[in-house]
């Protein structure tokens, strides 16, 4: 019995199928369908792996494919071994060894989708048709941009997601998501125009459609819904029509809109939290590895610049005797400096001459006089 199970390893994961996403059961598939191929063709025994038959196996996809896929490529050789009842090689210290040889031989930053921020957006709005795809094409947009939505969100929207408010703007359910397996959902709001191109939409589509946005046959709306890459062709497409030039639009993905949105609100001066719960996030490394492009750290840069400056560095000669060694202000300081008060703890006050003069605070044009025998340096 065990024998069949090792020959028919497709029909072990047939049991995972319902347990895990789509994409996730792809990517198991076809990671141990080239892991078995490789030793087919190798004259290797694929189940159960030997550990150095699964090095020269890790070895020879770094040569193609990057860090990230062949660790995936591990994490479904382990999958498929438990599921038949085999010793798990995956966790032996050769191939974590092989592993860490693999990702320090490959220094590669991964690519990030260019943002379709707010001037961006305006410029596809405007270059969409008056026709029934353009009409759709605008909602999608609108709707992508605002809710933060992944391409797969946006396409399995419901038309009974969308609720009509009072104040003319939409809430929107998000009922399922990559970070959200198990459907608790999340609220997002658009604004007054989002909302009239989204009644543009459906007034043309008609009801009785079970998803929000669907294919267009012959100039006839068509009751089903969108694949995930119609996403990424819609974004390309309007990046063309609006004369973009060939590289910038290469540039663009499916989760551009979810990307650009989020470099918005963070040069906007919205907080961390806020921005995760908006569009989902789990992670603020992920959230951190989307506003890495150089337009949007200068942005942050230019408005938190008192921020990024009241941890400067004070070099020896310019520090107080009860300045910390490390030339940081203390807790303390900070405190006073954001309440608006520049003046210096007691025991520092006594430690200049009574008989100084004050001055106004260098950097700092709105904080008031300095004391006496204060020596803040930076801008709060």
């Amino acid at each position: 019995m065990a024998q069949n199970s090792i020959l028919d390893w497709r029909a072990e994961f047939a049991h995972l199928e319902g347990a895990y996403a789509p994409a996730t059961m792809r990517s198991y598939y076809s990671d141990v369908d080239i892991y078995v191929q490789w030793c087919a063709e190798a004259g290797r025994v694929a189940f159960p792996a030997e550990i150095a038959v699964l090095c020269a196996f890790l070895q020879a996809q770094a040569q193609e494919f990057a860090p990230a896929t062949v660790r995936r490529r591990v994490y479904s050789i382990r999958k498929i071994h438990r599921l038949l009842h085999l010793p798990d090689p995956t966790g032996h210290e050769e191939v974590t060894l092989t592993l860490r040889r693999i990702r320090r031989a490959k220094l590669s930053r991964p690519k990030q989708a260019k943002g379709l921020t707010r001037p961006y957006l305006d410029r596809f709005l405007a270059a969409q048709p008056e026709t029934p795809w353009g009409w759709r094409n605008r909602a999608m947009l609108a709707l992508g941009y605002e809710c933060l939505t992944r391409r797969s969100e946006l396409v399995a929207l419901r038309s009974e997601d969308l609720l009509w408010r009072e104040d003319g703007t939409l809430r929107v359910i998000i009922r399922r998501s990559k970070a959200d397996p198990y459907g608790q959902g999340r609220l997002a709001s658009t604004s007054s125009r989002s909302r009239e191109l989204v009644e543009a939409w459906l007034a043309w589509r008609g009801p009785d459609f079970e998803y929000l946005f669907c294919p267009i046959y012959q100039g006839r709306p068509v009751k089903r819904s969108l694949s995930c890459t119609s996403v990424k062709r819609l974004i390309k497409d309007a990046a063309w029509a609006a004369g973009l030039d060939a590289s910038v639009v290469a540039d663009f993905s499916g989760h551009s809109l979810r990307v650009g949105a989020a470099q918005d609100l963070l040069c906007a001066g919205k907080d961390t939290a806020s921005i995760m719960r908006a569009g989902g996030w789990k992670s603020v490394n992920v959230l951190a590895a989307t506003s890495s492009r150089p337009s949007t750290t200068f942005g942050i840069e230019r408005r938190h610049r008192h921020i990024l400056t009241a941890c400067e560095i004070v070099p020896p000669e310019r520090q107080s005797p009860f300045r910390r060694p490390s030339g940081r202000r203390t807790t303390r300081e900070r405190r006073r400096l954001r309440s608006g008060q520049c003046r210096p703890r007691r025991h520092r006050r006594r430690s200049a001459p009574r008989s100084a003069p004050s001055a106004p605070c260098r950097g700092s044009p709105f904080y008031g006089p300095r004391r006496a025998g204060c020596r803040l340096t930076g801008s709060r």
